[in-house]
């Protein structure tokens, strides 16, 4: 289902937008394991400290994001080399959360989404680290799986997810008007690829 971009063009005029993406599950019922990183990485959940020492780095469009996040209640987990925020990433227990919420998450699940490494970091091992840290807090509160989309494009994030063991399947979003959303391939946000 490759199209071509000025179709794609063409459909956001009507408020159509698709998406070609990879759903992953991390089984959870088992410890993931331990990732070594070349350099020293601490992963913690984000204290209002850590909130306004990232917010002081990002963009206007990644500081609306990331406020939004927070009014939410998401959970956000924070990489730092030695005292110099490395990349974060954000747990969510409740929804699936793709520009708007796409889904809802099994009781036995979260969602991982909007993970980040600052660019003098990548390479590092950081992002794993992140994952790793989240998927140990989450088996450790009872959690059985967490689930993330990423876009097919995204071949960094792709390679680092499956090297940590997770299932994938190829899933196909469409985002409709007025919040409507079709889904190829799920369902997604259930745990049933673990089963």
């Amino acid at each position: 289902m490759l199209l071509p971009r000025w179709f794609k063009d063409f459909l956001k005029i009507f408020g159509i937008r698709l998406h070609r993406m990879y759903y992953f599950e991390q089984d959870l019922r088992k410890p993931v394991g331990f990732v070594e990183s070349p350099i020293p990485i601490n992963v913690k959940k984000t204290s209002k400290e850590d909130t306004d020492e990232l917010l002081k780095l990002l963009n206007i469009g990644e500081k609306k994001r990331f406020e939004e996040c927070l009014k939410e209640n998401y959970i956000c987990y924070i990489a730092k080399n030695e005292e110099k925020i490395a990349g974060y990433g954000w747990i969510n227990t409740e929804d699936i959360f793709f520009n708007r919420s796409i889904g809802t998450i099994a009781k036995n699940g979260a969602y991982s989404f909007d993970n980040f490494v600052f660019p003098e970091f990548r390479g590092k091992k950081v992002f794993q680290k992140i994952i790793t840290a989240y998927c140990e807090d989450l088996h450790n509160r009872g959690y059985e799986f967490v689930c993330n989309l990423t876009e097919v494009s995204n071949i960094p994030a792709v390679k680092a997810r499956e090297n940590l063991s997770t299932k994938k399947k190829l899933v196909f979003i469409i985002l409709l008007p007025f919040g409507l959303r079709i889904i190829l391939n799920g369902p997604i946000g259930q745990g049933k690829m673990i089963k």
